[in-house]
């Protein structure tokens, strides 16, 4: 399986002028569903979400009005019929959208912060654990370890409820609730730790640093 990784710096649609500018562009129910998120950084992320995904589509050569026809898993999952699967996630300054060339996958991306350790011990294995804890810097190889396994949980697709501690991996092979999973580390810059997982096995990955992505299309 072959995936490209769409990635966007959304730092600039901290520009109130930019933020107007870019939505604008989207049709004027997808602006409805943006402005009902009562959270500044949720409506970011998903002004951002639905610009990428715009572009994507457009790529592609799907119809102009392929985000109105957006549908969700009953967990919530969005997907577009006659798309290949996709899964998108984000971070201060960051968002991610992977799409699988076959299969399903999913993504997880993470700023590299202080971290209250004691708050996920009960997350990770007594290797893990020591692995965090044994360099120079913890807070990244927490970050690595959490990005991989939130990763295999969106490819499963089931959402909450599955036990993260169960998780077990090595050398880009996972399994999670009994199922061979393949992941694969993806470098985006010091600040940030991602993963990207799928059933199916990722021979490629293709990372596309989006441009002018929040810009009306010419």
């Amino acid at each position: 399986m072959t995936c490209t990784v769409h990635v966007a710096v959304t730092s600039m649609l901290l520009d109130e002028g930019t933020w107007d500018q870019a939505l604008a562009v989207l049709p004027q129910t997808i602006i409805e569903e943006i402005r009902r998120f009562r959270r500044w950084q949720d409506r970011t992320n998903a002004l951002a979400s639905r610009l990428v995904l715009r572009k994507v589509f457009k790529e592609r050569g799907l119809p102009d009005d392929s985000l109105e026809h957006l549908e969700r898993t009953r967990q919530g999952r969005p997907f577009l019929v006659g798309m290949p699967d996709f899964n998108i996630s984000h971070c201060d300054g960051l968002l991610v959208c992977a799409i699988a060339s076959e299969g399903e996958l999913g993504i997880d991306v993470e700023n590299v912060r202080p971290v209250s350790f004691d708050d996920f011990r009960t997350q990770f294995s007594d290797e893990e654990w020591r692995a965090i804890h044994r360099g120079s810097e913890p807070e990244r190889h927490f970050f690595r370890l959490w990005t991989l396994k939130e990763s295999l949980v969106k490819a499963d697709g089931r959402g909450l409820g599955l036990d993260l501690l169960t998780i077990q991996h090595r050398h880009g092979i996972a399994i999670l609730d009994g199922k061979q999973y393949h992941v694969r580390e993806l470098e985006l810059g010091a600040g940030f730790c991602a993963h990207v997982a799928s059933r199916e096995p990722i021979t490629e990955v293709h990372i596309q640093w989006e441009e002018k992505w929040y810009q009306p299309s010419e």
